[in-house]
């Protein structure tokens, strides 16, 4: 029965939680041999008087060790226990369509083999008037039915999709998660705290987020660079979901979270990849990243100045992400005659005022302008100069902290749509 209970409510656990958990299959076994004698013992305890009662009260405590502790043991086993993206209505109709559908037929073939006089079999099927309706209809018509709607399911796999871009609030960090035409996932850095002990974006944010959108593996992630705002919610993701490839660049400064996210990647098998000026990454067709800094001389000393800068082109469509780059790095990319124009703008350094200066801005000549930063943040982000910059040339800013989520979608026939979870304007 108890078995019974949890499929039945297994959809509903999932997407609360986000995790499939078999775990009940062992420990409803042993609850189911434990609680009958625990419940009754332990209303009959209330009569016995001592000393035979705290000789019941020790082997009640016996009991219910054991029964926690199977639980605990049975909740560590890593196959037991896994994350599961979260289904769709759709996903959750099927199921219980199917486990009705299997009821009803077990009952059918039940109430046919049993051997039973048939007045004893119509008094069976006459008893629920709902299964006396269902009867009625032909076990071939409803698995044909059944295989037709899993069918439809499928053709939406078919139909062709949009490139979708989404900034993921993750509060004072930046975080943009990107799916593909071809079902591609790719993760640009992830956010994070330095002390990620008392609250761990990725754990309680990003891992989340990333299986409501139905993203299980990551194709490729890249970390602009290692400062913990863009870096620590990642490691949470490494550990969880399956990452093919982690892109990153030279590092002038190995951080104490470079080696924590390097022990992570090893660890799971993760192939990584240092990436500079010049590389191009094919993601799929009409799909590209180009690599516009640094060089592999890395030119200044610094994590953020040496932050990766991306240029995603899609068909007509680009977008440059620029990681944490202050006005020298900018400065150095702008004498290089590197062509960072693009129609969208992810703002380096949360719109810091050392960054986004007047020449870069016009240089890119972005239509929006992104930007990751945390509300009510200590350090004064964005700057109001800096907003200043982007409403003087006619550029439409996004915040994740007025807007919180941001999609960009990139449709078939090329138009572009931005939608934000938040609708408010500053």
């Amino acid at each position: 029965m108890t078995i019974s209970v949890q499929i039945m409510v297994l959809p509903i656990t999932v997407i609360e939680f986000g995790q499939l958990n078999l775990s009940f299959l062992f420990t409803f076994v042993l609850a189911t041999i434990l609680v009958a004698p625990i419940i009754l013992l332990g209303f009959f305890n209330i009569f016995i008087p001592d000393p035979l009662s705290n000789f019941i009260n020790l082997f009640l405590s016996i009991l219910l060790f054991i029964l926690n502790k199977s639980a605990e043991i049975t909740a560590r086993i890593p196959f037991l226990n896994t994350y599961v993206i979260t289904p769709s209505y759709i996903l959750i109709c099927t199921y219980y369509i199917f486990l009705f559908v299997s009821n009803y037929l077990y009952s059918i073939s039940h109430i046919e083999k049993t051997k039973l006089s048939s007045f004893q079999k119509k008094v069976l099927k006459q008893k629920n008037s709902f299964k006396r309706k269902i009867c009625k209809i032909d076990k071939k018509k409803i698995i044909i039915i059944t295989l037709l709607f899993c069918i439809s399911l499928q053709f939406g796999k078919i139909i062709p999709k949009d490139l979708r871009i989404f900034f993921v609030d993750v509060g004072q960090g930046d975080c943009t998660l990107i799916l593909t035409p071809g079902n591609k996932s790719i993760l640009i850095d992830g956010g994070g705290t330095r002390n990620s002990e008392e609250y761990d974006i990725g754990e309680q944010v990003l891992l989340p987020y990333l299986l409501n959108r139905k993203v299980k593996e990551i194709d490729y992630m890249f970390i602009s660079h290692f400062d913990a705002d863009h870096c620590n919610g990642l490691i949470a993701i490494l550990e969880n979901l399956k990452v093919d490839t982690l892109l990153i660049g030279e590092q002038a400064q190995e951080s104490e979270e470079y080696y924590k996210i390097m022990e992570v990647t090893k660890n799971n098998n993760v192939d990584v990849k240092k990436v500079k000026e010049g590389d191009k990454i094919l993601i799929e067709k009409d799909c590209i990243f180009h690599i516009l800094y640094p060089e592999r001389n890395l030119p200044f000393n610094d994590l953020n100045n040496n932050s990766i800068v991306i240029k995603l082109i899609y068909r007509n469509f680009s977008m440059l992400f620029t990681g944490d780059i202050g006005e020298k790095a900018e400065k150095k990319i702008l004498e290089k005659n590197i062509d960072v124009r693009a129609n969208i703008l992810k703002v380096s350094h949360h719109g810091a005022a050392t960054s986004s200066t007047e020449e870069f801005i016009k240089k890119v000549n972005p239509i929006v302008a992104i930007i990751g930063v945390g509300e009510k943040n200590t350090f004064g982000h964005p700057n109001e100069k800096v907003l200043e910059r982007f409403r003087k040339n006619g550029i439409s800013v996004y915040r994740t902290d007025l807007h919180g989520e941001i999609e960009i979608r990139i449709k078939t026939n090329g138009k572009v749509e931005i939608k934000t979870k938040i609708r408010m304007e500053k």
